[in-house]
């Protein structure tokens, strides 16, 4: 029987693999094997989850982007800047204005308005949907707009 340590460290590295293999199915198209590998990880991790929402998103594969994204949150896990600018991407490539203003609020609950990339990703998701008020407030809020000019 290994020891607890030695374990744990195995189950580390083997959770890395994953999503390492998982970013490159996502990088070189494959999402859907991608998907397959983490589906069958017995335990998901922030890193994973936004591995796979990001791919989806970036392949054009947005509703299942979304879709992933609620099953993130349904566990209880808090997303990350990355996660959030990828389901903002998507909001905008859909073109539903609604479900990203949805996100901003809970951007806003979260107090990662300030964040640069999630602040950019918001502003640019109002500024596809014609939202230029919405977009001006966020563009207001951020911390570095300054130099952004």
């Amino acid at each position: 029987m290994p020891r607890s340590s030695n374990w744990d460290c195995v189950m580390t590295l083997c959770h890395k693999c994953t999503e390492n293999i998982i970013q490159m199915y996502r990088k070189c198209g494959f999402l859907a094997r991608g998907l397959k590998m983490f589906d069958e990880m017995p335990m998901k991790n922030l890193v994973s989850w936004t591995l796979v929402i990001s791919g989806a998103v970036q392949n054009g594969e947005i509703e299942m982007g979304l879709v992933v994204y609620l099953g993130m949150r349904r566990t209880g896990l808090v997303p990350n800047e990355f996660a959030l600018g990828c389901v903002t991407k998507g909001c905008a490539d859909l073109g539903d204005k609604e479900l990203g203003q949805c996100i901003n609020c809970f951007v806003l609950k979260l107090g990662m308005e300030k964040n640069p990339f999630v602040g950019s990703s918001i502003l640019n998701m109002y500024a596809k949907l014609g939202g230029i008020e919405g977009a001006e407030r966020v563009f207001e809020c951020m911390d570095n707009h300054v130099g952004m000019l």
